[in-house]
């Protein structure tokens, strides 16, 4: 008769509207009946009030549901026939979102009854076990906070209102009551309530667990955006740290879901950006771009922050592209990809703010993002694969010096990225020693460039020069194809690469001129004799040196200071 009794009055309580607050409408039926089932030592009122909060948990989800999509307007529920999760997953983001935080308001109610349950019950308990007084007061008090409070925003699970302990057990009780429990059985009824409340906090988080499972069948979280996905997170946070305040213990199943769906974002989030890299860099003509206002706003707010972040988006005032991009006064000439590659790494970087939790997740990915962008470069570029790809006739030497160029802008935001993960990975920053490694590789391809640059030009001036014979008439067709072939070359790389580059490339190329014409002069058997033919030799170079002033004066300023500061002779 008693069980009965508190399942139907248990049922009644959970089961009112979630819009009446009241914490228990008759809380003195509640005392006689747990009084009652005490006095038979009949403890099975914990295991119908956790039954029940189950019970009621689910059909308040399920009715959440219901009227969230009832309530869309472009959901057509007479003509579906599908099931309510189907019907759920019709829902877009912002109607979502909506029956989420309604979903987790009405479940904090169902908890509020259940803990006001809860703090009567433990007192009945209390009294029957003979222990009032200091003893009871302590034993009424909720479970101590162990999450905190909540973040104060516009994502916070609304505020329910929790019931006052003195409101809850209005019972006089004489100081000779009989004992009805003993110590053991007081002990273990305790604990199993404890228990209890746990249990139906965790049970919650099962079932929004199954509710995300549910709505992420389709794929629906994983094509969130950043700021939906940051938005979703703070929701469930808010609501699993209230949860961990009611029942003072923490709860890891809707923590653990949010982040596997983190994971499966990130995965999603970085496909997308590989899959976008690499087919344009299939499509990559290597080509000087001109660069949009966008990309040249978006270093210089880098630059004014110190840290990776997208500035935000102002009107397009019809600004014309520029020639170069601009980094703390110095121009890069770059190709269309690498300014994508630059957005796609201040986008992690913003994504790693959005949900530091995947800090490590996200590292890796940026990583693999820089490897990829590294080794197709190679591939395209000094491998000759855009010869097939895009149809290039041959890989000439400003498409080298462009793929340098791109490649020394990434190195140069590398820290900024380093910087920018450093407080995010706490106890795992021996990752960043990887973006140490990335920027070595960087390195070492821009001087396998440089040799495949200079290797270029030996190539042709020792095609020249062993063809040359100290023979009138001078300037020889021979030192004048040399020139020509120079001037080119500089005219090419002046505008790409960063001066202090172009000077290193002269240097070994002039290195390199001067053995080969050094061996030419062994093979004719010139000598340094101030004869005819050491005349002739002489003659030839500052002729040429005279000629390139026709071909480029530029050129002949920067390289005579280099290649020729003195007459070439033959050692002896």
């Amino acid at each position: 008769m008693l069980h009965a009794d508190l399942v139907k009055y248990v049922t009644a309580e959970l089961n009112r509207p979630i819009t009446d607050l009241q914490a228990l409408a008759d809380e003195e039926k509640l005392i006689a009946i747990v009084l009652g089932m005490l006095r038979q030592h009949n403890f099975e009122f914990v295991n119908v009030l956790r039954e029940e909060a189950f019970t009621a948990l689910k059909a308040t989800i399920k009715q959440s549901v219901i009227e969230a999509v009832a309530t869309a307007d472009d959901i057509d529920t007479e003509g579906n026939v599908g099931s309510l999760a189907d019907q759920m997953r019709l829902l877009n983001y912002t109607q979502w979102m909506q029956m989420l935080k309604n979903v987790f308001h009405n479940i904090l109610i169902i908890i509020n009854r259940v803990m006001a349950f809860h703090t009567v019950i433990r007192g009945v308990i209390l009294i029957a076990a003979g222990r009032t007084g200091k003893d009871a007061e302590k034993a009424l008090l909720l479970p101590e906070e162990c999450c905190g409070n909540k973040d104060d925003d516009e994502n916070e699970v609304p505020t329910v209102v929790e019931p006052e302990d003195e409101e809850l057990l209005h019972l006089s009780v004489s100081e000779d009551l009989d004992v009805m429990i003993s110590e053991a059985e007081f002990l273990g009824t305790i604990q199993c309530l404890k228990k209890m409340l746990c249990s139906v906090c965790d049970h919650a988080h099962d079932r929004c667990v199954k509710l995300m499972v549910a709505r992420a069948k389709d794929g629906f979280l994983e094509k969130l955006s950043s700021s939906e996905f940051v938005a979703l997170s703070r929701v469930i946070e808010g609501f699993v740290t209230e949860c961990e305040r009611k029942c003072g213990r923490r709860s890891t199943s809707l923590r653990g879901s949010l982040l596997n769906q983190a994971n499966r974002f990130v995965d999603r989030f970085h496909e997308e950006r590989k899959t976008k890299l690499s087919l344009i860099l299939d499509n990559e003509r290597w080509k000087q771009a001109d660069v949009p206002t966008e990309f040249q706003e978006m270093v210089d707010h880098i630059s004014k922050l110190g840290r990776m972040q997208l500035p935000e988006k102002r009107i397009d005032l019809g600004k014309k592209p520029a020639e170069f991009i601009v980094v703390n006064e110095e121009k890069f000439a770059v190709v269309g990809t690498v300014l994508m590659l630059l957005k796609m790494m201040v986008e992690y970087c913003e994504c790693v703010d959005d949900i530091p939790a995947a800090a490590q997740d996200i590292l890796t990915r940026l990583i693999d993002l820089l490897k990829t962008f590294n080794s197709r470069t190679c591939q395209l570029v000094l491998g000759a694969g855009a010869l097939q790809l895009v149809g290039l006739k041959t890989i000439s030497t400003k498409n080298l010096a462009l793929a340098s160029r791109c490649l020394q802008l990434i190195v140069h935001y590398i820290p900024y990225v380093k910087d920018h993960f450093k407080p995010k990975l706490y106890n795992k920053k021996h990752m960043l020693k990887h973006l140490d490694q990335i920027t070595k590789d960087y390195l070492d391809h821009i001087e396998e460039i440089s040799n495949k640059l200079v290797a270029i030009m030996e190539g042709l001036t020792e095609s020249y020069v062993i063809k040359w014979d100290a023979k009138a008439p001078m300037p020889s067709s021979c030192f004048r194809s040399v020139c020509k072939q120079m001037t080119k070359f500089h005219e090419v790389i002046i505008d790409v690469l960063p001066q202090h580059q172009v000077k290193v490339i002269f240097q070994r190329i002039h290195k390199s001129f001067v053995n080969f014409l050094r061996q030419q002069l062994l093979t004719l058997n010139v000598t340094n004799d101030g004869g005819p033919q050491n005349g002739l030799v002489n003659a030839d170079i500052y002729l040429s040196i005279y000629l390139s002033i026709y071909l480029s004066i530029c050129f002949i300023l920067f390289i005579s200071s280099i290649i020729f500061p003195k007459p070439i002779r033959n050692k002896q």
